[in-house]
């Protein structure tokens, strides 16, 4: 049986840590003085934070959808539309 992947598979908080690891270790290597390409390792760092923030926010949203269906106040909703 292949697996499928769905957003109710995905840990959203572990996505949103890992961007916040690399904002960290991009304000640190700003800091530096002699790393070697310093602007393009900086830039890498900020631009996967970035990323990876959006992918949590998708994620986190996407989670709550799938237990809309779950809640009473929300048994009209339909998720396929």
């Amino acid at each position: 049986m292949a697996y499928e992947y769905s957003a109710e598979n995905h840990d959203w908080d572990l996505t949103l840590r890992a961007s916040w690891n690399l904002l960290m270790s991009g304000q640190a290597a700003d800091q530096m003085a002699n790393l070697e390409r310093k602007n393009e390792q900086v830039f890498s760092f900020f631009t996967g934070s970035m990323l990876l923030a959006f992918c949590a926010i998708e994620s986190f949203t996407s989670s709550v959808a799938f237990s809309m269906p779950d809640h009473d106040s929300f048994k009209n909703f339909d998720y396929d539309d």
